[in-house]
């Protein structure tokens, strides 16, 4: 949000979201990370994915059967593993749902408390050497413009 309002994964509710200002404050928090309810109580990003459930049936279909035999179905990886996996991604892409979801799955599962957040570590260590391994990237462009040898 434009005042640095940190709202990631925060609930806000919104009065009026259905038009004008109160559906440009929906989309605003959306947009920041919120978990946005009007004031009928319906979890707008929830409301939202119903959409495109509706208008692309056929695809969603047939993404539901890839999700569920990637993440719900034993392979070489346990469904515990999996659901392990699929915590982690849902923090590194910082997905709400994807977080509940995952913690129940986990749960369900017989996940730890510990080895779910050592997932989430695993991810967060993920993440930041990635980010540290993109200062190549400044380096190359310093290199280019002469400021380093």
């Amino acid at each position: 949000m434009a005042s640095g309002l940190r709202v990631d994964g925060k609930r806000v509710l919104i009065t009026g979201a259905g038009a004008g200002i109160g559906l440009v404050m929906a989309r605003t928090f959306m947009e920041a990370g919120a978990r946005v309810r009007d004031d009928a109580g319906r979890d707008l990003g929830r409301d939202r994915a119903r959409v495109l459930v509706r208008v692309a049936k056929e695809s969603m279909k047939r993404f539901w059967a890839y999700f569920e035999s990637a993440t719900a179905l034993p392979g070489a990886l346990t469904v515990r593993e999996k659901a392990l996996i699929a915590l982690a991604v849902a923090h590194a892409k910082q997905c709400p749902y994807c977080i509940d979801s995952f913690t129940d799955k986990c749960l369900s599962t017989g996940a730890t408390v510990e080895a779910m957040h050592e997932a989430v570590h695993v991810a967060a260590a993920m993440a930041a050497g990635i980010d540290l391994v993109h200062g190549v990237q400044m380096q190359n462009a310093l290199r280019k413009k002469g400021a380093i040898a």
